[in-house]
């Protein structure tokens, strides 16, 4: 497996779980917080879209051709990114400070470090032995466009 390719998507992993971490902890009070809140909301949003769309045009079409399992693992992968994006716009729908935006943020930060963790503990060990290079340095292109 190409490292260059999985150190960025390594990378973009933490990123994802930085901006998670950075929403954790107790609710803001005042109109600051709650402000500073939602524009972190904001930033996990638009990282996680992103995030989302590379594996979908990228990284889930070579891990279902890599791997014996890929079409299973794909599915499920695609199917988690259509329940997060329920989430995110549950999110985005819902005033910041409200019991609604805290309630959708909790689920979807739960959503998407359960497919992180899914990802990294399913998906890339196996990974590491069964991909070609070349296909990987393909989506390491595509990462950095």
């Amino acid at each position: 497996m190409d490292l260059e390719a999985t150190a960025h998507l390594q990378s973009d992993h933490r990123r994802l779980l930085r901006l998670l971490d950075g929403l954790d902890g107790p609710l803001p009070s005042g109109a600051s917080a709650v402000e500073e809140r939602r524009t972190r909301a904001v930033a996990l949003l638009v990282a996680e879209s992103r995030h989302q769309s590379v594996e979908e045009d990228a990284f889930w079409p070579i891990v279902r051709t890599a791997l014996d399992c890929g079409g299973r693992l794909a599915d499920r992968a695609l199917a988690d990114h259509v329940e997060n994006r329920r989430l995110m716009r549950a999110v985005e729908d819902s005033e910041a400070g409200s019991a609604e935006f805290e309630e959708a943020l909790c689920a979807l930060s739960t959503a998407l470090r359960e497919h992180l963790v899914f990802e990294l503990q399913e998906v890339w060990p196996q990974l590491w032995t069964a991909a070609p290079s070349q296909p990987l340095r393909d989506l390491l292109e595509h990462l950095e466009r």
